[in-house]
């Protein structure tokens, strides 16, 4: 993201080098550790594909979904969602003490 930003490029080619990054690192990663065990590179690479495709596919489909699916996901900051969990928690508060009778805050009878 912080790549794409500085050089001004928008969500989808942004996207696209997350993704290609992800595969690129993903592996890579998984091949250091497999070539340093002794393995020859092809059996390494293939090791790498089978061991790391799935779950970066599942990663990267489930992150970029989400920056698809919800609006405005790639502008959003952390106030942002503590905002959220913040009116979240306070409107359950008050929703469950109106559920159970009391005018403020829940307390438990004596």
């Amino acid at each position: 993201m912080v790549i794409g930003t500085a050089f001004g490029w928008g969500n989808v080619p942004t996207t696209i080098l997350a993704i290609v990054l992800a595969f690129f690192f993903g592996y890579s990663l998984t091949l250091r550790g497999v070539l340093r065990a002794g393995v020859d590179f092809r059996t390494a690479f293939r090791v790498a594909l089978a061991a790391d495709t799935l779950s970066i596919a599942v990663m990267e489909l489930i992150d970029n979904g989400v920056i698809v699916l919800w609006p405005d996901a790639m502008d959003a900051q952390l106030a942002d969602l503590l905002s959220q969990f913040a009116h979240h928690h306070r409107a359950h508060r008050v929703h469950r003490a109106k559920t159970l009778g009391f005018s403020r805050s829940p307390r438990w009878p004596r």
